[in-house]
């Protein structure tokens, strides 16, 4: 009945959204309009850097003896590389690929310490080490996203990346699952959505969802607000929460959303139409139950992104 409930604890994950950094020297005024809108050049490449702190504190089931139920922590660090790429845009929306290119783990558990950098050799203790075991099936993946006219990405493949199991089973997912990737990126590319151009100090609402069954649909409800600009950057705020769905509609839910904080900011790159740099804050506490076992896990995740020239090709 444990190994049981483990295993669903084990899917829970959080869905985050990219929320990005930068102060805009200058301001604005108030009244002067800024775009948003994305400019996604066919055959443009740019390397983009993720930065990932997570910690998990599980408890599951009681203590005997009475009190708060014994706990369960893991928490580590990632940074992972990407090759951007913008393959088609067009009247339609655009599709863009990010290439995992180098990837760098490190994680506590109570299984012990790990760490892992992708250009490290091979050695006999691989099988053991979790980072490594967690990180590599994502090494030179691919994943394509597809954007629809007003900004949203409405799907991400990660063209059917072998998804590890375990401890760190939840640092993959973040970074190449197909409904955590689609819905992550999607403020990030376009923070706005439609009508893209906001004056300095208005606000407008945006959702992400992200299914995940059978825990459920995960909605990062955001209120988004330029808060500066100057000619070259802007600042967009971001704050909200999560709640928790039944998906499918007509489904119970296993669990309950306790407490949750989204938080962050994107430094919108006027000059090129990107995102230049992004942060954000994440929190979630969930409560539940799995096989008559009382299910408790707080999530605390911080993500930072940053845009960067395209390598030069090797040889050049």
């Amino acid at each position: 009945m444990r190994s049981r409930a483990l295993a669903v604890l084990a899917t829970l994950t959080t869905a985050t959204h990219i929320l990005a950094a930068g102060t805009a020297a200058n301001g604005a005024a108030m009244d002067e309009p800024v775009s948003l809108k994305p400019n996604l050049t066919p055959g443009y490449e740019a390397r983009v850097v993720m930065e990932m702190t997570r910690k998990t504190t599980e408890r599951l089931g009681m203590n005997p003896g009475g009190g708060a139920p014994p706990e369960r922590t893991l928490s580590g660090t990632q940074t992972v590389g990407f090759l951007m790429k913008v393959v088609r845009s067009d009247d339609a929306g655009a599709v863009v690929t990010m290439r995992i290119d180098d990837i760098e783990t490190t994680a506590t558990t109570p299984r012990g310490e790990f760490r892992w950098k992708s250009t490290d050799p091979r050695t006999p203790g691989d099988n053991s080490n979790l980072a490594l075991t967690s990180s590599r099936p994502m090494l030179g993946a691919t994943i394509t996203f597809t954007l629809d006219k007003d900004g949203n990405v409405v799907s991400a493949d990660n063209g059917g990346v072998n998804m590890p199991t375990g401890d760190l089973s939840d640092y993959a997912r973040l970074v190449v699952g197909n409904e955590e990737a689609r819905a992550r990126w999607s403020p990030v590319f376009a923070p706005r959505k439609r009508d893209y151009s906001v004056k300095v100090g208005e606000e407008w609402s945006l959702v992400e969802a992200m299914k995940n069954p059978p825990i459920g649909q995960f909605n990062t409800n955001m209120t988004l607000k330029v808060a500066t600009a100057s000619k070259n950057t802007a600042r967009v705020e971001v704050n909200g929460n999560y709640t928790l769905v039944a998906f499918p509609e007509g489904s119970t839910l296993l669990f309950e959303v306790k407490g949750s904080k989204v938080a962050g900011q994107i430094e919108w790159d006027r000059t090129v139409g990107l995102f230049k740099s992004a942060e954000f804050d994440l929190e979630i506490e969930l409560h539940g139950a799995a096989q008559g076992l009382p299910i408790q896990r707080r999530t605390e995740t911080k993500i930072k992104i940053r845009r960067e020239p395209a390598p030069t090709p090797k040889g050049e």
